[in-house]
């Protein structure tokens, strides 16, 4: 018995030895790891959940306070700008509030008055649609008929239920009811951009100096400053691109007939904020108007058609070569993150899904190691240099930097 006790001490000594991350499975008995990794993915699963419960409790705040931070994000290059004019933060603040009342204002002036008049169509456009679905379901009558004869040979003697839809009555509701709630949101909107704007090097700031280390604070330095690099050189260069098809789209609509054709420009700038869900909510609204607008079916079907192309062409190519490859996110993540944030923040969550997701996959690329997270983001290598100290403590970083 002791020869096959040593052979086999002797088999797991080479074995270790020519191959060391083979080891015995030992039992395990400490009950107390066990027990504390099992409390660790149960307070992060309670984490997750008071998360969302926070998010979607709290969001007639959260709401319009993350629209300024992304919104002002975007504006900051325009600030730096202004700012090194000598102008203080402050009042550069006010000069780009005021600009961007201004172009909220001329844009409302614009399209108010052709947007509230397809409001005020809707139900008539929607009654167009039902009578024009009918006539085209008339001219296919015969695929009715063989319906009916094969449903008659698979079920004799039953009759399938027929679903009668309720007239849902007008769309146009009482605007006096929702003007309280809104005002608020539009006033913390501006409150928060405004302070944001004025106050952005001094919030850095204070972040920092929670920050023990040098270390902690140049890797917090570097996650805000590509932060705002990120979402600032995505939320512009998408601006750009969707005014030019913006105006495209317009000129198209002009083209085929379809009337307001700048208002279907707008709408086409608007919604392409929106990746997937904006175009196609467009596309299915222009499909609507066109069968109202038209008599023939094809000239019916022309503008979605025309809009389609367009938009395949800029989201396969003018998008990814503008943007390049270090903003270039997982299609798979960004179709789950806007519907999870219009499920809880509605059409603005879907604005700020994708900001949102810039932001979460800059912090796991700098907390994470290199290759962790690959096709989620490339992370920027370029350094942040930290200046000499003051008072004591490390230098903090320039946001304008």
């Amino acid at each position: 018995m002791r020869p096959v006790q040593d052979r086999y001490r002797q088999f797991w000594a080479d074995t270790h030895r020519s191959f060391p991350i083979v080891k015995r499975a030992s039992p395990t008995h400490d009950m107390g790891k066990l027990m504390t990794r099992s409390s660790q993915v149960a307070l992060l699963v309670l984490g997750f959940a008071a998360s969302f419960y926070m998010i979607d409790a709290w969001a007639t705040f959260l709401i319009p306070v993350a629209l300024a931070v992304v919104i002002g994000m975007m504006l900051t290059p325009i600030l730096v700008r202004i700012e090194r004019l000598g102008i203080p933060a402050a009042l550069a603040g006010v000069i780009v509030m005021i600009g961007l009342g201004l172009f909220l204002y001329v844009a409302a002036l614009l399209f108010g008055m052709p947007l509230s008049d397809w409001f005020h169509r809707a139900p008539e456009i929607w009654e167009q649609v039902k009578q024009r679905v009918d006539s085209m379901r008339t001219s296919l009558s015969f695929l009715t008929s063989i319906q009916d004869s094969l449903q008659q040979v698979t079920s004799p003697g039953e009759t399938s239920p027929r679903v009668q839809v309720a007239d849902g009555g007008t769309m146009i509701f009482s605007v006096i009811s929702l003007a309280p709630p809104a005002i608020g949101q539009i006033i913390m909107f501006a409150g928060s951009l405004y302070f944001y704007l004025a106050t952005r090097e001094r919030i850095r700031e204070t972040i920092l100096m929670f920050c023990v280390g040098r270390s902690v604070k140049m890797r917090a330095a570097r996650i805000m400053r590509d932060v705002e690099k990120s979402i600032s050189r995505y939320l512009l260069t998408i601006t750009a691109i969707n005014i030019v098809l913006g105006v495209t789209t317009g000129i198209i609509m002009w083209l085929l007939g379809m009337p307001t054709p700048a208002l279907w420009g707008a709408i086409a700038a608007v919604f392409n904020f929106v990746p997937y869900v904006g175009p196609w909510s467009l596309g299915a609204l222009l499909l609507a108007v066109g069968l109202v607008s038209f008599q023939s079916t094809a000239q019916g079907l022309a503008p979605m058609l025309a809009f389609a192309a367009l938009t395949l062409v800029e989201s396969q190519f003018v998008t990814p070569s503008a943007i390049g490859r270090s903003l270039t996110l997982n299609p798979f993540l960004v179709f789950l993150a806007i519907g999870f944030w219009m499920y809880v923040w509605g059409p603005v969550g879907a604005f700020l899904a994708v900001p949102i997701l810039i932001v979460m996959a800059v912090v796991l690329t700098h907390m994470l190691p290199a290759g962790t997270v690959p096709g989620l983001m490339r992370r920027q290598e370029e350094g942040v240099d930290v200046p000499g100290s003051v008072g004591g403590e490390e230098g903090l970083p320039s946001a304008a930097e």
